[in-house]
């Protein structure tokens, strides 16, 4: 069993060496990519109304869905 544990390790060795040695092929192309922005207003809750809870935003809840300046 160890010999065959040692013959493993040896092989496994042997192919990681002969693969490190190699010379790498990396040949990479530049690519340019763009993004576009629109600025939007958005209205996060239309109606006024939690719609979870059925119930209008409390004072802690209205700081998020009210439009700033």
């Amino acid at each position: 069993m160890k010999k065959q544990q040692l013959t493993l390790a040896l092989v496994c060795f042997l192919c990681t060496l002969f693969a490190s040695s190699l010379p790498a092929n990396a040949e990479g192309k530049t690519r340019t990519y763009y993004i576009g922005v629109d600025e939007i207003n958005w209205d996060y809750a239309p109606s006024g109304i939690d719609q979870m809870t059925g119930k209008p935003f409390d004072h802690m809840a209205m700081m998020y869905i009210e439009q700033g300046t």
